[in-house]
């Protein structure tokens, strides 16, 4: 950090000189602190939709229905809309643009492969998906395509790999995304616990951790607000936070 420059000290400075934050870093009641847990709240994808490789059930999934592939254009589409892979690692409707190459898929009819430049081609991740991608074509059973008169897009099935049909989402399929709401938890003396909501979503989000997560047996506890330097109105035995995009919440819960 260039400590000259005064913009991103500003942005931090009251975090890293908050004296109850370094008196809770400071403190040792027997383990440095851990992660509690994590959860993955969907990501909606304003403007367009995730393609998605899902277990095959057009009665129930009816976005399954209605796929086509348009050799004259060499794209495929969905309701009113083409498959778009300008991120290889997501494939996703976007409005038809014939002059976009990111939306240019080759069907070769002999392999059921849809292929795209640079020796890639659209791919069911991993063979159960739900994650549709570009990737480097390997001729194997996720790689290879047939549709239906009914317009179902779906994957070759073989035993030890059930067959994929594609579909529609508005939330990233990507269950393990970095992208994540985390709460951690430090002991603290006298049978408190630090603990720290982390949202890194561009989103807000509600988050919550109960007494029983923290090994607390209270049915109650009071709450401290670290970085308002407050208290908070005593909660238990399940402890919920609004957090705000890219936002934090830190407090010290007591018996």
């Amino acid at each position: 950090m260039d400590l000259s420059d005064r913009a991103p000290i500003e942005a931090v400075i009251d975090v890293i000189t908050n004296k109850e934050a370094i008196a809770v870093n400071q403190q040792w009641a027997g383990h440095p602190g851990s992660l509690v847990k994590e959860f993955h709240p969907p990501v909606p994808k304003a403007g367009k939709k995730y393609i998605v490789g899902v277990p095959c059930d057009s009665a129930k999934d009816p976005g399954q229905l209605g796929w086509a592939i348009d050799a004259a254009s060499s794209s495929i589409t969905h309701g009113g809309k083409c498959a778009d892979f300008a991120d290889n690692e997501e494939v996703v409707l976007a409005p038809c643009n014939s002059s976009s190459p990111t939306q240019k898929f080759d069907y070769d009819s002999a392999t059921g492969e849809l292929k795209v430049a640079k020796g890639m081609c659209l791919d069911v991740f991993y063979y159960a998906g739900p994650r549709v991608d570009v990737y480097g074509c390997n001729h194997n059973f996720n790689e290879n395509f047939t549709l239906s008169a009914s317009g179902v897009l779906s994957t070759e099935q073989v035993p030890a790999h059930p067959s994929r049909c594609l579909s529609t989402s508005e939330n990233n399929p990507e269950g393990n995304s970095p992208t994540a709401v985390q709460v951690w938890a430090k002991p603290q003396p006298n049978g408190a616990m630090a603990v720290l909501f982390i949202n890194s979503l561009p989103m807000a989000v509600a988050a919550n951790v109960s007494l029983k997560e923290l090994n607390m047996t209270a049915k109650s506890a009071k709450v401290r607000d670290v970085w308002a330097h407050k208290d908070l109105p005593a909660a238990g035995p399940l402890i919920e936070v609004n957090l705000g995009p890219t936002d934090s919440h830190f407090i010290v819960i007591s018996p």
